[in-house]
């Protein structure tokens, strides 16, 4: 079997960006410190499990809350692409649970019928381009929410570390070229985020569905997988 991290493609012009904006201009994105008389993405998007920062939606996860939906329709999503073109996929997967991935409507379709019940998406009706100053082409875009959740890191064999952030709240961390899956965990696997470090990964089978739909934008690197005994 073999595993994989899935990242940001960086081939030139590829990767895309997106932020979480209260108009059409990038100057009203929501920065540091963050306002708290709002509702802002990064700290109050909330899981059937919990919030962002809780340990019980990296453990859970779940569908976003009828709240967290309502609030970012009233926000709109920012981009900066020269070419303007559109998009098959805008962001990826990251281990911060509020970066949710882009995707167009064929690609969601595509997941749907081939990863029933892995993802919940949520439309994001409009994604406008500062750069052309409209709407980027090809939408309606869609948050694609992971669901699936795999304590899938063999202990024995990974590099596991736990960071304790300046509210007291803690994550885990993982060395990836000192680490290794545990094949017995993945069983039926095909896309999944670790339930102890939220990094995001999947099979074999995942990276060939994305390869044969001519998905752009997402890429693959290589994790050891220490093989059922």
């Amino acid at each position: 079997m073999k595993c994989y991290l899935i990242g940001m493609d960086f081939e030139p012009d590829m990767p895309m960006f997106y932020s979480w904006s209260r108009s059409t201009s990038r100057e009203d994105v929501f920065r540091l410190p963050l306002p708290r008389d709002e509702w802002v993405p990064r700290r109050d998007i909330r899981f059937e499990s919990g919030g962002v920062h809780s340990y019980g939606a990296i453990l859970k996860g779940g569908r976003l809350t009828e709240t967290t939906k309502q609030e970012l329709a009233k926000l709109h999503c920012v981009v900066q692409s020269q070419s303007g073109a559109a998009r098959e996929t805008i962001d990826s997967f990251s281990v911060i649970l509020y970066n949710f991935p882009l995707v167009n409507s064929r690609l969601k379709s595509a997941l749907e019928d081939s990863f029933a019940g892995t993802f919940e998406f949520a439309a994001v009706e409009q994604v406008w381009n500062e750069v052309h100053d409209s709407p980027l082409p090809g939408g309606p875009y869609h948050m694609a929410n992971l669901l699936k959740r795999i304590d899938s890191w063999d202990k024995e064999r990974s590099v596991i570390h736990s960071v304790t952030r300046k509210d007291g709240t803690t994550f885990n961390t993982t060395n990836i070229s000192k680490s290794a899956l545990l094949e017995s965990a993945l069983e039926n696997a095909s896309i999944w985020r670790d339930s102890v470090t939220s990094d995001v990964l999947c099979t074999e089978a995942f990276r060939d569905f994305v390869t044969e739909v001519g998905c752009a934008g997402w890429s693959f690197r290589e994790v050891s997988v220490t093989p059922d005994k």
